[in-house]
């Protein structure tokens, strides 16, 4: 590894590349209002709705690295599957959370999205959105990520849909992430 930025950048590939898998992995998509049903990635002592149509997939059996949590929407969207992935992984001691979202991309990634601090449920994110941040089998996707540092660890929750179908997905996207809850402690390793 060259330096902290290469391991930040990284798993910022690792977010965007889980986000192209399961494109391919898990059909996905979602119509209509938000109906939500509750989820738990207990071992990290995190709670959040998502669509209820949506389907959990196993991180385990993905091969990118640090998947925590993962859904899909069962039904494609114009060749895609809408989904969430939450990836954990730690921070360096002292890293700001916006550092380590954006590593030594920054300017890039601030010239096809925007970035701002939101508040959920007591706890600052960064809410990063781009509608040109990458494409799958050439159909521009649209991703929604919101950044949490917790307990030395990064919390990134993706959301992803094709850009096409943005307005669809986004207010789904944003009902979701206003329910993301750190209700304990993480387990000490």
């Amino acid at each position: 590894m060259a330096g902290a930025g290469a391991g930040r950048s990284s798993l910022r590939g690792v977010a965007a590349s889980w986000a192209a898998l399961a494109a391919i992995a898990v059909p996905v998509a979602l119509a209509g209002s938000p109906a939500l049903k509750q989820e738990s990635v207990s071992a990290y002592g995190v709670t959040l709705k998502i669509p209820a149509s949506w389907v959990g997939l196993n991180p385990s059996s993905m091969s990118a690295q640090h998947v925590a949590f993962a859904a899909a929407d069962p039904k494609d969207t114009g060749g895609f599957h809408a989904n969430i992935n939450l990836l954990v992984t730690d921070v360096p001691a002292g890293m700001p959370i916006r550092t380590w979202l954006l590593g030594n991309s920054a300017a890039r990634y601030l010239r096809i999205g925007t970035l701002q601090t939101v508040l959920i449920h007591g706890k600052t994110a960064l809410e990063y959105e781009s509608s040109k941040i990458e494409k799958s089998g050439g159909v521009p996707l649209y991703t929604l990520e919101f950044a949490f540092s917790h307990k030395g660890k990064a919390y990134l929750f993706t959301y992803t849909a094709p850009a096409s179908v943005q307005a669809k997905f986004r207010p789904s996207f944003l009902a979701s992430a206003r329910t993301i809850k750190f209700v304990r402690a993480r387990p000490t390793a």
